[in-house]
């Protein structure tokens, strides 16, 4: 599979799919869903994709594994300390956003009960807000790049 971003870039689930492909960071990222709704944060202090919301997560550490890399930056990002395990993995896409290449760990959750029920503790440094929305509403907003197409490839629009 390979995706064509909008205004340039590309994400494959093969890493040969991006010639001469050369990560400078492997990242991983969880779209937490509670009622239909998923979590969202607006990124601030950004040299680039400022001011741009996206899903928790973060760059891993040396010796992390994709999961303790997510469940450390869920915990910095949000204040939530969920138990991530491999039934939340869904893809390891290989990207090109414009000149940086990057391995992308994509996992979901579902959470039990209402929004209400998850206070979310954002970090100000990272972070302006967090919002709540549908996937299809999240579509509407500045999104990091990629975003909006791993979002239509987790929860198909009908």
């Amino acid at each position: 599979m390979q995706i064509q971003l909008l205004g340039g870039g590309i994400l494959s689930d093969i890493q040969d799919g991006i010639l001469d492909f050369s990560p400078v960071a492997e990242v991983s990222i969880c779209f937490i869903e509670v009622d239909g709704k998923i979590l969202l944060l607006k990124n601030v202090n950004k040299k680039i994709e400022n001011h741009t919301w996206g899903a928790p997560g973060g760059k891993l550490e040396p010796f992390e594994t994709p999961i303790q890399a997510l469940q450390r930056e869920l915990a910095e990002e949000t204040g939530l300390r969920l138990a991530i395990d491999e039934g939340a993995f869904k893809y390891t896409l290989y990207a090109r956003l414009v000149s940086v290449d990057c391995t992308l760990h994509i996992f979901k959750t579902g959470l039990e009960g209402s929004v209400e029920q998850y206070p979310i503790v954002i970090e100000p440094r990272e972070h302006s807000q967090y919002t709540w929305v549908t996937p299809l509403d999240a579509l509407k907003l500045n999104l990091i790049k990629g975003e909006a197409e791993i979002i239509k490839l987790l929860y198909p629009v009908k």
